[in-house]
């Protein structure tokens, strides 16, 4: 039997966790506990798909849906220039969702056999509901379904650590190991000095002012609330840190990330513009990776600044989205959109890759 389950609340959290197993935080029963608290728009509802026999839970597929919002929709469907153009207008449709919300990640937990039914189950709860989209999203499987639409999408950007810190120099050769020994140097010079904070209370403000800074300036297609590093320090405690850039006693960047046993996820960077270290964006990531070195841990980050992390010795997990229509002739023309706009989403990517 699989049932459509809407609150974590009516999930034990020993079984969600026993059956995500050892990865991310991302995956935990504790971050979409957070994410349920978090108001934010689209809000996700979530819709997990949950496997049961004689009351055991064999399988869960998370899944959520939310409204559509035109500059968004637009924007992810490869459009960027016109979605740029565009208002963040709230639509009468809805889409639904297979993926980790706040993530660049979906995943499937339990019993790999149970995942076909389980996907089922929610491409029909999404027509049911007349959603105008069911997306499959950031997934890292090829999967055989012929009533899904494959579309390559923006990979995420992962390192495994290094042994020390002079090996991940050596490691990268030529021009790129003389800009991050230069980078680190121009930093450190300009009185920049970092530190890690395991505990974010008294920087919550602060956290969010120079995340909004990146935020706008990347034109993000979700602005998340004021009261959120605390809301993320509340819901995981022990997962959420924190390194932070001073200079003359003034913050002036950080990054904030989740860390367990096993990854860490480098989740948002907040950075002030107007300090005088241009180049202390590039020294968070560099003392990210020597934390990442002293845990032994690999390392998760976002999508944003490719540029910056494939530069520096990230390498790219490959992420594909599965698209169903579910509304004649509005959601076919959509579709016809997405195959003429793959070539040239495809080929973006490709540059993404071949930095």
């Amino acid at each position: 039997m699989i049932e459509i389950v809407h609150s974590m609340n009516e999930i034990e959290k020993r079984d969600w966790n026993a059956l995500a197993g050892p990865d991310k935080v991302e995956t935990t029963h504790e971050w979409f506990s957070f994410v349920e608290h978090v108001h934010f728009e689209p809000k996700p509802v979530f819709c997990h798909a949950v496997y049961k026999e004689k009351e055991n839970i064999l399988g869960i597929m998370p899944a959520y849906y939310h409204t559509i919002y035109v500059k968004d929709f637009v924007m992810e469907s490869g459009y960027f220039l016109l979605g740029s153009l565009l208002p963040k207008a709230r639509t009468p449709f809805k889409m639904t969702r297979v993926n980790i919300p706040l993530s660049c990640d979906s995943r499937y937990f339990g019993d790999r056999k149970y995942f076909d039914d389980c996907l089922i189950k929610l491409k029909n709860f999404s027509k049911e509901r007349n959603h105008f989209l069911f997306l499959l999203r950031d997934f890292n499987e090829k999967i055989d379904h012929p009533d899904l639409f494959c579309l390559e999408t923006y990979p995420e950007a992962y390192t495994d650590p290094y042994p020390s810190w002079d090996a991940y120099l050596q490691s990268q050769k030529g021009k790129r190991g003389k800009n991050i020994r230069y980078e680190y140097r121009k930093s450190v010079e300009n009185g920049t000095n970092t530190y890690m904070r395991e505990e974010l209370d008294g920087y919550y403000d602060v956290l969010y002012d120079l995340y909004l800074n990146v935020s706008l300036r990347n034109k993000a297609s979700i602005i998340l609330p004021r009261d959120f590093f605390k809301k993320m320090d509340e819901h995981l405690p022990g997962f959420v840190k924190c390194i932070i850039a001073e200079s003359k006693g003034d913050i002036i960047g950080h990054l904030v990330f989740l860390e367990n046993d096993h990854i860490i996820s480098c989740k948002y960077a907040g950075r002030d513009y107007e300090a005088k270290d241009t180049y202390v964006y590039f020294r968070l990531i560099y003392e990210l990776i020597k934390y990442s070195i002293k845990k032994k841990k690999p390392v998760s980050m976002e999508r944003t600044s490719y540029d910056a992390k494939f530069r520096r010795g990230f390498k790219p997990i490959e992420k594909r989205n599965y698209v169903k229509s579910n509304i004649p002739i509005l959601g076919d023309t959509y579709l016809l959109m997405l195959k003429v706009v793959k070539k040239r989403f495809e080929r973006g990517i490709q540059e993404v890759k071949n930095i």
